[in-house]
Protein backbone atom coordinates (compact mmCIF):
# COMPACT_ATOMS: atom_id res chain seq x y z
CA UNK A 1 0.00 0.00 0.00
CA UNK A 2 2.88 2.17 1.11
CA UNK A 3 4.64 1.56 -2.48
CA UNK A 4 1.23 2.47 -4.17
CA UNK A 5 1.03 5.89 -2.69
CA UNK A 6 4.78 6.57 -3.67
CA UNK A 7 4.32 5.72 -7.08
CA UNK A 8 0.72 7.06 -7.57
CA UNK A 9 2.48 10.42 -5.54
CA UNK A 10 5.40 10.41 -7.81
CA UNK A 11 3.01 10.13 -10.83
CA UNK A 12 1.19 12.73 -10.05
CA UNK A 13 4.06 14.97 -9.64
CA UNK A 14 5.64 13.63 -13.32
CA UNK A 15 2.13 14.63 -14.65
CA UNK A 16 2.78 18.36 -13.03
CA UNK A 17 6.27 18.49 -14.69
CA UNK A 18 5.07 17.70 -17.94
CA UNK A 19 2.07 19.95 -17.85
CA UNK A 20 4.63 23.10 -17.00
CA UNK A 21 6.96 21.85 -19.57
CA UNK A 22 9.86 20.85 -17.24
CA UNK A 23 9.87 17.32 -19.16
CA UNK A 24 13.62 17.09 -18.66
CA UNK A 25 13.69 16.69 -15.25
CA UNK A 26 11.99 13.85 -15.48
CA UNK A 27 14.67 12.44 -18.11
CA UNK A 28 17.30 13.51 -16.22
CA UNK A 29 16.09 11.29 -12.95
CA UNK A 30 15.34 8.21 -15.11
CA UNK A 31 18.93 8.46 -16.52
CA UNK A 32 20.55 8.75 -12.85
CA UNK A 33 18.44 6.00 -12.04
CA UNK A 34 19.45 3.70 -14.86
CA UNK A 35 23.35 3.72 -14.62
CA UNK A 36 24.95 6.17 -12.90
CA UNK A 37 27.15 6.86 -9.38
CA UNK A 38 26.79 10.44 -7.31
CA UNK A 39 29.13 11.36 -4.63
CA UNK A 40 28.14 12.98 -1.82
CA UNK A 41 29.85 14.84 1.61
CA UNK A 42 28.35 14.41 5.10
CA UNK A 43 28.62 16.94 6.97
CA UNK A 44 28.51 17.55 10.90
CA UNK A 45 27.64 20.32 13.43
CA UNK A 46 28.01 19.87 17.30
CA UNK A 47 26.19 22.04 19.78
CA UNK A 48 29.28 22.41 21.61
CA UNK A 49 31.24 23.99 19.16
CA UNK A 50 31.09 27.86 19.13
CA UNK A 51 30.15 29.42 15.94
CA UNK A 52 29.57 33.38 14.58
CA UNK A 53 26.14 33.12 12.63
CA UNK A 54 27.20 34.67 9.42
CA UNK A 55 25.33 37.59 7.98
CA UNK A 56 23.30 37.95 4.41
CA UNK A 57 22.28 40.49 2.23
CA UNK A 58 19.26 40.83 3.11
CA UNK A 59 17.11 40.66 6.20
CA UNK A 60 14.51 37.65 6.52
CA UNK A 61 12.86 35.87 9.34
CA UNK A 62 12.19 31.99 9.89
CA UNK A 63 9.32 30.71 10.90
CA UNK A 64 7.80 26.90 10.42
CA UNK A 65 6.57 25.72 6.95
CA UNK A 66 2.98 25.91 6.30
CA UNK A 67 0.83 24.18 3.51
CA UNK A 68 0.52 27.09 1.72
CA UNK A 69 3.97 27.76 1.44
CA UNK A 70 4.46 24.41 -1.09
CA UNK A 71 5.27 25.95 -4.74
CA UNK A 72 6.31 29.46 -3.59
CA UNK A 73 9.85 29.07 -4.12
CA UNK A 74 9.74 28.83 -8.26
CA UNK A 75 10.86 24.92 -7.28
CA UNK A 76 8.82 23.49 -9.87
CA UNK A 77 7.50 20.74 -7.26
CA UNK A 78 10.50 19.94 -6.26
CA UNK A 79 10.18 18.14 -2.61
CA UNK A 80 6.18 17.90 -2.46
CA UNK A 81 6.49 14.47 -1.82
CA UNK A 82 8.82 14.99 1.09
CA UNK A 83 5.63 17.93 2.50
CA UNK A 84 3.45 15.32 1.95
CA UNK A 85 5.39 12.75 4.81
CA UNK A 86 4.87 15.43 7.35
CA UNK A 87 8.46 14.87 8.80
CA UNK A 88 8.89 17.27 11.26
CA UNK A 89 10.04 20.68 11.03
CA UNK A 90 10.39 22.21 8.20
CA UNK A 91 11.07 25.56 8.36
CA UNK A 92 10.42 28.66 5.73
CA UNK A 93 12.77 31.82 5.35
CA UNK A 94 10.87 34.93 4.22
CA UNK A 95 11.94 38.29 3.54
CA UNK A 96 10.51 41.95 4.72
CA UNK A 97 7.53 41.67 1.60
CA UNK A 98 6.72 38.27 2.42
CA UNK A 99 8.49 36.33 -0.02
CA UNK A 100 9.85 32.89 0.88
CA UNK A 101 13.54 32.67 -0.34
CA UNK A 102 14.34 29.46 1.95
CA UNK A 103 13.38 26.05 2.34
CA UNK A 104 14.92 23.13 4.77
CA UNK A 105 14.03 20.69 6.91
CA UNK A 106 15.98 19.31 10.29
CA UNK A 107 14.13 16.44 11.13
CA UNK A 108 14.98 14.80 14.54
CA UNK A 109 15.84 10.77 15.66
CA UNK A 110 12.23 10.61 16.42
CA UNK A 111 11.54 10.50 12.97
CA UNK A 112 14.07 7.38 12.16
CA UNK A 113 10.89 5.29 10.37
CA UNK A 114 9.77 7.86 8.22
CA UNK A 115 13.44 9.00 7.11
CA UNK A 116 14.33 5.04 6.49
CA UNK A 117 11.35 5.26 4.58
CA UNK A 118 11.21 7.54 2.16
CA UNK A 119 14.97 7.54 1.63
CA UNK A 120 16.19 4.47 2.19
CA UNK A 121 19.64 3.57 2.96
CA UNK A 122 20.81 7.12 1.98
CA UNK A 123 21.23 8.45 5.62
CA UNK A 124 22.61 6.68 8.66
CA UNK A 125 20.28 6.09 11.37
CA UNK A 126 20.44 8.86 14.18
CA UNK A 127 21.10 8.81 17.59
CA UNK A 128 19.37 10.30 20.16
CA UNK A 129 19.58 14.16 19.89
CA UNK A 130 20.62 14.56 16.27
CA UNK A 131 18.99 15.78 13.67
CA UNK A 132 18.89 15.70 9.99
CA UNK A 133 19.46 18.48 7.46
CA UNK A 134 17.35 17.90 4.64
CA UNK A 135 14.92 19.57 1.82
CA UNK A 136 17.51 22.40 1.24
CA UNK A 137 15.99 24.82 -1.49
CA UNK A 138 17.13 28.84 -2.35
CA UNK A 139 14.18 30.34 -4.16
CA UNK A 140 16.54 31.30 -7.76
CA UNK A 141 15.30 34.49 -7.05
CA UNK A 142 17.97 34.62 -3.68
CA UNK A 143 20.55 33.26 -4.48
CA UNK A 144 24.07 34.66 -4.58
CA UNK A 145 22.59 37.00 -1.38
CA UNK A 146 23.94 34.64 1.41
CA UNK A 147 20.49 33.55 2.31
CA UNK A 148 21.23 29.54 2.79
CA UNK A 149 24.25 29.78 4.93
CA UNK A 150 22.43 32.35 7.53
CA UNK A 151 19.87 30.52 7.55
CA UNK A 152 21.06 27.11 7.94
CA UNK A 153 23.03 28.39 11.07
CA UNK A 154 19.83 30.07 12.70
CA UNK A 155 17.63 26.89 11.78
CA UNK A 156 20.35 25.18 13.62
CA UNK A 157 21.01 26.71 16.53
CA UNK A 158 17.07 26.44 17.25
CA UNK A 159 17.76 23.44 16.84
CA UNK A 160 20.17 22.91 19.05
CA UNK A 161 18.13 24.98 21.66
CA UNK A 162 15.39 22.88 21.39
CA UNK A 163 17.90 19.98 22.61
CA UNK A 164 19.70 18.13 19.49
CA UNK A 165 23.67 17.92 20.50
CA UNK A 166 24.63 17.04 16.75
CA UNK A 167 23.08 17.79 13.48
CA UNK A 168 24.67 16.32 9.66
CA UNK A 169 23.75 17.23 6.42
CA UNK A 170 24.83 15.54 2.98
CA UNK A 171 25.92 17.79 0.14
CA UNK A 172 26.50 16.49 -3.80
CA UNK A 173 29.99 16.99 -4.30
CA UNK A 174 29.66 18.75 -7.25
CA UNK A 175 27.56 21.38 -5.58
CA UNK A 176 30.40 23.50 -4.77
CA UNK A 177 28.17 26.53 -3.75
CA UNK A 178 26.43 24.37 -1.20
CA UNK A 179 29.29 22.58 0.08
CA UNK A 180 30.92 26.79 1.14
CA UNK A 181 27.27 27.26 2.45
CA UNK A 182 27.53 24.51 4.66
CA UNK A 183 31.21 25.84 5.80
CA UNK A 184 29.70 29.13 6.05
CA UNK A 185 26.91 27.83 8.13
CA UNK A 186 29.56 26.24 10.70
CA UNK A 187 29.31 22.34 9.66
CA UNK A 188 32.57 20.71 9.00
CA UNK A 189 33.06 17.44 6.53
CA UNK A 190 32.80 13.94 8.26
CA UNK A 191 32.20 11.31 6.01
CA UNK A 192 31.88 10.48 2.30
CA UNK A 193 28.48 8.73 0.45
CA UNK A 194 28.84 6.88 -2.74
CA UNK A 195 25.29 6.07 -4.25
CA UNK A 196 25.30 4.04 -7.10
CA UNK A 197 22.42 3.36 -9.49
CA UNK A 198 21.71 0.30 -11.85
CA UNK A 199 19.01 -0.06 -13.60
CA UNK A 200 16.52 1.46 -10.80
CA UNK A 201 19.09 -0.91 -7.62
CA UNK A 202 20.53 1.36 -5.57
CA UNK A 203 23.27 0.65 -3.26
CA UNK A 204 24.60 3.04 -0.74
CA UNK A 205 28.40 3.63 0.70
CA UNK A 206 29.76 5.42 3.73
CA UNK A 207 33.59 5.74 4.14
CA UNK A 208 36.35 7.78 5.41
CA UNK A 209 36.75 10.98 3.38
CA UNK A 210 39.97 10.35 0.70
CA UNK A 211 43.18 12.44 1.47
CA UNK A 212 42.86 13.90 -2.45
CA UNK A 213 38.85 15.35 -1.15
CA UNK A 214 39.94 16.39 2.12
CA UNK A 215 42.38 18.95 0.38
CA UNK A 216 40.13 19.78 -2.34
CA UNK A 217 37.59 20.98 0.80
CA UNK A 218 39.76 22.35 2.78
CA UNK A 219 40.85 25.04 -0.23
CA UNK A 220 37.14 25.28 -0.44
CA UNK A 221 37.14 26.51 3.30
CA UNK A 222 40.07 28.38 2.66
CA UNK A 223 38.80 30.32 0.08
CA UNK A 224 35.05 30.71 0.74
Amino acid sequence: MKNLKKFLMRLKIAAKLIWSGNLRIIIKNISTRINSEITSIGFERESSKSFITPNSKISFSIRPFKDSDLNTLKEQFRHERLVKERMETCYIAFDSNNNNCYRQWLIGSSENVKIKNYFGDLFPTLKEHEALIEGVYTNPDFRGLGVMPRAMSLISEAGFKSGYNRIIVFVNLSNIPSLKGCYKSGFTPYVIRKEKWFLFKRHVSFDKIPLSVSKALADLNINK
